[in-house]
């Protein structure tokens, strides 16, 4: 996912303007996530000046930067004319629309006019991200120093923390998330708490502290989570990795044992690939040292059996035959027609 609108500054947004932005940023309202999460009260407070009903138009102009090639004129010229949410938008007639960029034309506020098409466009998009929530968050060392470069994956969703270590997703499907963040400096990836995303609001900001050590024990003989007998690399895939609870696993999962540590934790390969479109997901798994069996090494064969981890003798080409067998088994039998004569 590209960069979100919810990291720029209020200065964006028609109206607020530069000297209103430092205003705010003084206060900590350094993003518009972070306006959003201060509420309009909040802002009309920090700006005295500013009526409370340019603050709600301002909010609501930000919600409409939810739809794609959205700009903040567009979306002050929809709000004068009436269109104060995504789904007002989405439901409203073409003519409707024009009508409110046209007065934003006669009144200077806009100094060209979006094609039919375009307009139509935006529409489009309203209806496919107005049941959509936002998710934003800013990942910190204990220290209080800003992580940049960091992975945040959200289902099939990801982004980069930037330079301040915030990250921000404004097109989430409404429902639990739970947020994996990978830090290129550690070996595992942290599994942050689940989020319910509700149609239109904001999660957050979240702040996260995690520390760049690697944890103890981690040691050089670790095996390469993508070797070529696990997962086939082609041209027209991309690979993720991401890190789950053990808990999130169905039964029957099989896994590799890729490392034990000298704690007694173990890190585990799910050997089952999760593909959406193009990207293959590879599942990663920790697991304590009382839940997996008495002797486990690095490159054994564990399944997952009612929330239990089994021993198996078996190796992955052993598990590869044994998936090709279930699939054939559960695979339609083809008809085969008969000719009449």
């Amino acid at each position: 996912m590209n960069a979100s609108f919810l990291l720029s500054s209020p200065a964006v947004i028609e109206g607020i303007g530069p000297a209103r932005a430092d205003a705010l940023k003084a206060s900590g309202i350094e993003t518009i996530a972070a306006m959003f999460a201060a509420g309009a009260r909040r802002v009309h407070q920090l700006l005295p000046r500013t009526g409370p009903r340019q603050v709600g138009s301002w909010f609501v102009a930000a919600q409409l930067l939810r739809v794609d090639d959205m700009t903040p004129n567009l979306a002050e010229a929809l709000v004068d004319g009436g269109i104060r949410s995504v789904p007002q938008l989405a439901e409203a007639g073409l003519r409707t629309v024009e009508l409110a960029v046209d007065r934003a034309l006669d009144a200077g506020k806009m100094q060209e006019k979006p094609s039919l098409y375009n307009l139509a466009g935006l529409q489009r998009d309203a209806w496919r991200v107005r049941e959509r929530g936002m998710l934003a968050g800013r990942i910190l060392t204990p220290d209080g120093d800003p992580i940049a470069g960091a992975e945040v994956h959200v289902g099939r969703y990801k982004t980069v923390t930037d330079d301040q270590g915030r990250y921000a997703f404004h097109r989430l499907p409404a429902g639990e998330v739970q947020p994996i963040i990978e830090i290129p400096a550690r070996v595992a990836g942290v599994v942050s708490s689940r989020r319910a995303i509700e149609s239109g609001k904001l999660v957050g900001p979240i702040t996260h502290k995690i520390t760049l050590e690697a944890p103890p024990g981690f040691g050089r003989a670790v095996l390469n989570e993508a070797d070529g007998h696990v997962v086939v690399n082609t041209a027209n895939t991309l690979f993720r990795q991401t890190t789950l609870p053990l808990s999130d696993f169905p039964s029957g999962t099989y896994f590799l044992v890729r490392q034990v540590r000298d704690d007694g934790r173990v890190r585990l390969l799910s050997l089952y690939k999760l593909r959406v479109g193009r990207t293959v997901y590879i599942q990663r798994a920790w697991a304590a040292a009382a839940e997996v069996p008495v002797g486990t090494q690095v490159g054994n064969i564990l399944q997952l059996d009612n929330g239990t981890l089994q021993a198996m003798s078996l190796t992955v080409p052993d598990v590869t035959s044994l998936k090709r067998e279930r699939q054939a088994q559960t695979r339609a039998p083809r008809r085969r027609w008969r000719v009449t004569p």
